[in-house]
């Protein structure tokens, strides 16, 4: 059976199914690995495609300079064990560029390190990330954390600094790339690879629908080779419905549930094994 037919198969077909019992473990395992790689290969396709093309504009030496620019030419912020000190008269803002700008949110960055810090002048200032004496105040969507610069190193920014910084970094951002999507693709396929741990608890599920829905027994050991099959069809789902608006951040327990009904659909009692006996003589007439 090729690879495409045990897909197949594995999404529907009750026989198939009845025999996994009397095939090796490592075959379903090494069925489930191959899917694994070949969902893999789509999903770094797709978010290749998606992050890529936004990333390396962001990179190209026009918008870093229009980004430095932004910064302004007067203004040197100096951080040394943890303080922040400035050269300017504060608050000091430094503004997003118009299409980043946000409902409620008019700044990227505001510089202020005389005044306490409070919930309320945070909202006043409708900016991203507060600087004070010696932490950031960050706004992430309805979170507000505050992280202390103690541990940050000795570090003096100005216009000049980042551009000299961007000019350092410029020779390698070709080969971002190369560095990027082999990482995506290793930390998509250790997502896939920890499935084979869920299995532990969906095998559980698979053995309580055989007894009281199927009427027969499953051991744990041919439960979890189902379920290495059974998870195909929720899987190639899973990576096609994220490309659909609204669902990237995907359905709780969709996957579950798909599996579930695949195997409620496909399980049934393992067909009895029937040896011919050679020696058997054949009935009289």
């Amino acid at each position: 059976m090729t690879f495409i037919d045990t897909i197949k198969s594995s999404i529907y077909d009750p026989f198939f199914y009845s025999q996994l019992s009397r095939t090796p473990f490592k075959q379903s395992l090494r069925y489930f690995l191959k899917l694994s790689l070949l969902l893999t290969c789509l999903a770094t396709l797709f978010y290749g495609a998606f992050l890529l093309p936004p990333l390396i504009n962001f990179l190209s030496e026009q918008n870093l300079s229009r980004l430095i620019s932004k910064f302004p030419s007067d203004l040197t912020i100096t951080l040394k064990n943890g303080v922040v000190s400035t050269n300017s008269i504060e608050p000091r803002f430094i503004d997003l560029p118009i299409s980043l700008k946000t409902e409620g949110i008019n700044h990227f960055i505001v510089i202020d390190t005389s005044t306490p810090v409070s919930l309320e002048t945070f909202e006043e200032y409708k900016s991203f990330i507060w600087v004070t004496r010696n932490s950031l105040v960050i706004k992430d969507d309805d979170r507000i954390t505050i992280d202390p610069l103690s541990d940050m190193p000795n570090i003096v920014i100005n216009q000049n600094s980042l551009v000299s910084l961007t000019n350092s970094v410029k020779p390698y951002f070709k080969y971002l790339p190369f560095i990027l999507l082999p990482l995506l693709s290793a930390f998509i396929l250790i997502g896939y690879i920890f499935y084979l741990a869920y299995l532990l608890l969906l095998s559980i599920l698979i053995i309580i629908i055989a007894k009281s829905i199927k009427k027969f027994s499953l051991s744990f050991k041919d439960a979890y080779k189902i379920g290495l099959h059974a998870l195909t069809l929720g899987l190639l789902i899973d990576i096609f419905i994220i490309i659909i608006p609204g669902f990237a951040g995907g359905i709780p327990f969709l996957l579950t549930a798909i599996t579930l009904v695949v195997v409620f659909f496909n399980i049934k009692p393992p067909l009895p094994l029937i040896v011919n006996n050679p020696e058997q003589k054949p009935p009289s007439i």
